[in-house]
This record gives C-alpha cells, sequence and structure tokens, in this order.
C-alpha cells in the first residue's frame, strides 16, 4: 500500500480487501471458521484472540500497528468493520445474482450515518478544543491588561 492518500480511506481499502476476500471464499469450511472466530472477537480488544491475528493483519501497514501495549486506531477501526461484518454476514448478499443497488441502499444508509455521527463527535471535540483555547487566551489578555478598561 502506498502512503498517499488519507489513512481512514487506506484503513477503508484494507477492510475492502479483507471483506472481498472472506466473501470469495464461498460456503466453505474455512469461510465459515474465519467468520465464526471474526464473531468471537466482538465486544473484545484487538489482540486478544490470538485466533484473529492472521485475518486481521494479513497485509496490514506496520505503520498502522499500535505502539506499546494497547491497539492504535488504525488497527481498532479494522477490528471493529471486520468483526461487524461477521456479525450481519450474509453469504446471499455477495452471490452475483442477488448484486444490486436494493440490496447495497442499507449498507449506504448506515455507513452513511456512521460517517455523520464520527464527524459530528470530532468537529464537537474541535470546537470544544478552540473554545478553551479562546476563553484561556481571552482570561490571558484581562489578566495582562489589568482587568477592565474604563
Amino acid at each position: 500500500m502506498s502512503n498517499s492518500g488519507r489513512t481512514g480511506d487506506r484503513i477503508g481499502d484494507y477492510v475492502a480487501k479483507r471483506i472481498s476476500y472472506i466473501a470469495s471464499m464461498g460456503e466453505t469450511g474455512p469461510q465459515k471458521a474465519m467468520l465464526a472466530n471474526l464473531r468471537r472477537g466482538a465486544g473484545k480488544e484487538p489482540g486478544e484472540l490470538p485466533e484473529l491475528w492472521g485475518i486481521l493483519l494479513d497485509g496490514f501497514p506496520e505503520e498502522w500497528l499500535g505502539k506499546g501495549d494497547g491497539a492504535g486506531r488504525e488497527e481498532w477501526a479494522a477490528y471493529i468493520a471486520l468483526t461487524l461484518f461477521a456479525g450481519s454476514y450474509d453469504g446471499a448478499l455477495f452471490s452475483f445474482e442477488n448484486l444490486n443497488i436494493a440490496n447495497m441502499i442499507p449498507v449506504l444508509f448506515l455507513s452513511g450515518f456512521v460517517s455523520c455521527v464520527v464527524i459530528g463527535i470530532t468537529l464537537l471535540f474541535i470546537f470544544r478544543a478552540a473554545f478553551i483555547k479562546l476563553k484561556d487566551y481571552f482570561l490571558e489578555n484581562k489578566n495582562i491588561n489589568g482587568g477592565n478598561k474604563k
């Protein structure tokens, strides 16, 4: 993977490739085992179940791996996306006979909603940080100028 592009887009590409790989396996024993392992990982932390390491980290860029004990943001994003996928996987949705826009609409709505929530939360944190900085700036200037001017 190249280093160009936003990290979120790159994570999305990585997850899409992993999902395509899992879906391309067909309704086989290995696919069912992989999906069962991913479902078992829901509600747990990345790295807690060693049987998921191969599924999650195959082709995972090293710079996305968490530093220290905990998982990084990128690991969490891929982990959550793949465990949610496994929990809702229906092989019929990925057959070419059923590949049409009607099957994609719920996924598009859900992804749009999730994106809006994430953007909203991000904006709240940004505005909160900006407000605190402005408040500190004005309080500092008020103290420097000796309070109210007349």
